[in-house]
């Protein structure tokens, strides 16, 4: 039951992206669509990146505080 499951996912997950505003009724290809694209797969990792940097610089202001 799950490859089942697995599989209609796999075929049902384009569908779910060509959902979004920016892919609706838009061609195939083209620059934007690749912009797009990239910037969403990205995204998640610049907010780690940013959320990391953020609390190692609060690490770092508590053990300069630390007498």
């Amino acid at each position: 039951m799950k490859p089942l499951l697995a599989a209609v996912a796999v075929l049902l997950l384009p569908a779910i992206a060509e959902a979004c505003p920016a892919c609706a009724g838009r061609d195939r290809g083209g620059v934007f669509y690749l912009v797009m694209l990239g910037s969403m797969i990205l995204f998640p990792f610049v907010v780690a990146r940013v959320a990391a940097r953020v609390i190692r610089a609060e690490e770092r202001r508590e053990q300069a505080e630390l007498p």
